[in-house]
Order: C-alpha cells, then sequence, then structure tokens
C-alpha cells in the first residue's frame, strides 16, 4: 500500500536505467560502475563499502548522474560512509540537473520516509516537480499524498484521477488504489463491477492487498451501521445537535491540568482520510488517574483491547508516551496492524457533576511511518465514579510492565541471511513475516509455542530482489516493525 517501492540505495543495487534525457557512458565509465558495485556488494572481490563509495565518488565528481544517484543514497544510509542527509540530498539535486528525473524523486521519497520524523511537505513538492517531468513512479506518489492528505490538502478527486493514470498505464499499485477509490466512492462515482475489475487486474499481478480487498465482502465505506450508531448513541448522548451525523470534527480545544481523575465512558469513531464517512465506531472507557500534569491509568476499547495509559498534559494536548496497540481493521483483519498513540487534543467541560472529554486523537501507523486516519472521541465521567486510595494505586501502571520485548534484526543491509534476536517476557508464539513495501508477503516463519527467554532465529529468505523490506515480528498481542534492506 506504500509508495516507497523503491529507496535511493536501492537504485544502484538494481542497476537501473536512468530516464531517456540521461548522458549515454562510454565503456570505461560503465566498467568503473560495474567495479564499484562488485566492491560494494562482494560480487567475485572482498566486500569494501569505502572503497566503494570512493569509487561512487569520483564518478559523481566526474559527472556520472547515476553515480550521484547511487551516492545520494550511500550517504542517506551511511553505506561506506557517516550517514549524511544533507550531502545525500546534494548529489541527488546533481543527479537531477545532470537530467535525472529520478534524482528529483530520490529527494521526494528521503524527506516522506525519514524514520519517526517525515517531512511531507517537502516531499510532495518534489515528487511534484519529478511528475510533471514525466516520472511515472511520481505520479503514483503525488496521488498517494493526495488520497492520504500528506503533505498537501486531502483530495480524492485528484488522487482518483492519477490513479487511473497509472492503472491504464499498467502500474499494479495505481490498479490497486483506483479499485478502492471505486469500491468505496472517494473521488469518483461508485461502481463494484469496475472495482473489481482493477482489483483483480491488480491481483493478477501479485499485488497482495488486492486480493485481501477482494477476499472482504464490502469496501471500507460501508457506514450504514456507523451512522445508526452515532444517531441513537453519540450523537444525542454526546455531541451537539448541530453536530454532522458522519462528519469528522476537528477540535481545537485545549486541555486543563485540572483532569478530574475517575473513570469515563463513551465513543471512539474513526473516519476515512477525507474525514468524510465514519467506518467504525468503538465503545471506548478511560481510566485516568491525573498527579500534578501526569496522567495515568487505563485505554479499554470494546471490552476487549486494555493497555496501559501514560500521558503528559500540555498547554493544548495531552501527549502520550510509551503507548502501542495491535488492532484489528478493514485493511488488517486478521493479525491486526500496530499503532502508537501520539497526542489527544481534547475539550473538557463541565455539566453539573458530569465531566466530558471531547476531541481528536491521532495515532501513527508504525507500518507506514505516517499519521493514521483521523479519530473523534467523546466520553465523559459519570457522578460517583472518582478513584481514592488503593483504586487510584491500581490504575497506575507497574513501569516494568511497560518495557518492551528486546528485537533487533542484523545485518542491515543484508545479503542472504537475517539474524533475529529477541527476548520474550512470558510464554507466545512468535512469527516472524517480511513483506515488499507495499504489502506482498515473501516470506514467514513461525516458531510455535516458546516459553519465557531470549532466543535467536536464522533467517534465509530466497529470490529477494535488491530492495528495502518490511520485517514484521509478532508475539502475543505485540508487534515489532522494522525496514531492513536487501543487497
Amino acid at each position: 500500500m506504500k509508495m516507497k517501492t523503491r529507496f535511493i540505495f536501492l537504485l544502484m543495487i538494481a542497476c537501473l536505467k536512468l530516464h531517456a534525457q540521461s548522458n549515454l557512458y562510454d565503456s570505461v565509465t560503465e566498467a568503473r560502475l560495474i567495479e564499484a558495485k562488485k566492491y560494494l556488494m562482494g560480487i567475485g572481490i572482498h566486500k569494501d563499502e569505502p572503497k566503494a563509495f570512493g569509487l561512487y565518488t569520483q564518478l559523481a565528481e566526474a559527472g556520472n548522474p547515476k553515480a550521484m544517484n547511487i551516492l545520494g543514497g550511500l550517504y542517506c544510509k551511511g553505506i561506506g560512509t557517516l550517514a549524511n542527509e544533507n550531502a545525500a540530498i546534494n548529489w541527488f539535486l546533481k543527479a537531477a540537473r545532470n537530467g535525472s528525473i529520478e534524482g528529483w524523486y530520490n529527494i521526494g521519497l528521503l524527506y516522506k520516509d525519514r524514520p519517526e520524523a517525515p517531512d511531507f511537505e517537502n516531499a510532495y513538492k518534489y515528487f511534484d516537480t519529478a511528475a510533471k517531468l514525466g516520472d511515472a513512479q511520481s505520479v503514483y506518489a503525488m496521488a498517494y499524498m493526495h488520497y492520504k492528505g500528506l503533505g498537501c490538502q486531502q483530495d480524492y478527486n485528484k488522487a482518483a484521477a492519477l490513479f487511473a493514470k497509472g492503472a491504464n498505464a499498467g502500474r499494479s499499485n495505481s490498479m490497486y488504489f483506483y479499485g478502492l477509490c471505486l469500491r468505496n466512492g472517494y473521488g469518483v462515482g461508485l461502481n463494484k463491477d469496475s472495482a473489481t475489475y482493477w482489483l483483480q487486474k491488480a491481483a493478477k499481478k501479485g499485488y497482495r492487498m488486492a486480493i485481501n480487498e477482494l477476499a472482504s465482502t464490502t469496501g471500507e465505506n460501508n457506514n450504514n451501521a456507523q451512522a445508526t450508531t452515532l444517531s441513537t448513541d453519540l450523537k444525542t448522548e454526546f455531541l451537539s445537535k448541530s453536530s454532522a451525523l458522519n462528519q469528522f470534527q476537528k477540535i481545537d480545544g485545549s486541555t486543563s491540568a485540572k483532569v478530574t481523575t475517575g473513570e469515563y465512558d463513551g465513543y471512539l469513531v474513526r473516519y476515512d482520510w477525507s474525514g468524510q464517512y465514519a467506518i467504525s465506531t468503538s465503545k471506548l472507557k478511560l481510566k485516568l488517574v491525573n498527579k500534578e500534569g501526569k496522567v495515568t491509568g487505563q485505554w479499554i476499547e470494546n471490552d476487549s483491547i486494555a493497555i496501559p495509559l501514560n500521558a503528559d498534559i500540555n498547554s493544548s494536548s495531552l501527549v502520550f508516551s510509551n503507548m502501542k496497540y495491535i488492532r484489528k481493521d478493514h485493511y488488517n483483519p486478521n493479525k491486526g496492524a500496530s499503532y502508537m498513540f501520539k497526542d489527544a487534543n481534547l475539550q473538557w467541560s463541565y455539566n453539573g457533576d458530569t465531566m466530558y472529554l471531547t476531541g481528536n486523537i491521532q495515532m501513527f501507523s508504525a507500518k507506514h511511518n505516517e499519521p493514521d486516519k483521523p479519530i473523534f472521541v467523546s466520553v465523559k465521567r459519570y457522578a460517583g465514579k472518582e478513584f481514592t486510595g488503593n483504586n487510584i494505586q491500581s490504575l497506575i501502571p507497574d513501569q516494568t510492565s511497560l518495557l518492551k520485548d528486546e528485537v533487533n534484526a542484523y545485518p542491515n543491509p543484508f545479503v542472504n541471511t537475517i539474524t533475529v534476536d529477541f527476548k520474550l517476557k512470558q510464554k507466545s508464539e512468535v512469527q516472524i513475516q517480511l513483506l515488499t513495501l507495499d504489502g506482498k508477503q515473501v516470506y514467514e516463519k513461525k516458531s510455535g509455542m516458546l516459553e519465557a527467554g531470549s532466543y535467536t532465529f536464522l533467517l534465509h529468505p530466497k529470490n529477494l530482489n535488491a530492495a528495502t523490506y518490511v520485517l514484521n515480528v509478532f508475539y502475543g498481542k505485540t508487534s515489532h516493525t522494522t525496514k531492513i534492506v536487501r543487497l
């Protein structure tokens, strides 16, 4: 589902061709590029990344756009040299200005894929530049950004038009997303037959998410049940009479350091990317303990998901810490996906003895390295549900229970074998998956039930292309996700 189909470093490994306007290289230059690649990958000779870095530097300084792109990737990943984002951007710019449209795309991808600190505005700008020059992968990137509203105004109409262009050009990722647009009525008229047509074409190309979507009986935007819930419960009890029934509301209220300790009950509503359609609702219970601006307690969703709650109060929001959970949704119906809590912008109000918390919760997708869909919450504390004494102490999480199970995957980048070390605090079944950036599973290993302790697994995935992959380690109700590069 992600547009991160190629990372810059991987362009080097695959030795992709530059666009038509690139200069042709003489045989000496090509021979030196091949030599540099051999040192980088250890093909027929001893692997020497610093040596490869030096050779690519010489070629880039001599004006070779391919070497410039590769050198930017080496600086970006810190291979053969220290990681240096500014140097990476500089070389990508030089590649672009020397005829490589992919240089513009690479800069956009660098900004978008920054670990935990993506810059979607700059990513959008450079994708736009490459797309206007005719770069097909950047056209898809632009559609994806518009679809989710990353670095630009969310706009299904623009996204659907660009996905249609890519779909007709034979791009499987665009076929999948165009199928979603048709199936849900996002930016284009709802058309189940056309949606099935494009999803099937993507599925025939092996696009895993298209296969999963076809297995679902309904699309994401199937909100009749949600409208009923909102109208009978949430709207009448928690929202004002003038509130739009199914439209996301952005709350610009501010928190208060006087947040009352107690038990709050209500609802959590998730919307599509546009905020126009409620796609799911959950019963939500918050058990909060406020001690000098430090909030602890429990987050309980649908009486089935219960996790410790930790947050700090600032002038405008609750800022969560060490909160992460696995949640099933339309696109992750079986094992769920991992989400991290970022912050909550809540409006606090009173009506007699009842206290209302209404606002927005921001979550972050660990898998996609980007914000999740809009979320609206509305809960209230009923009179008499205060906590005192031992009851309060029982809601303060044991900090040792919040420690993450340790998972390490190395070497990164790898060639043939990945070593995964992990430590289980309790008996659990472990499952390890390797996925492409667009969600296609290429490797799986199941451990069966393991006792608490430390373990080391050696993974030997076969027939993998040089690319960036997502490594998922599932254990108990927790998961660990990281990106790993195949040379």
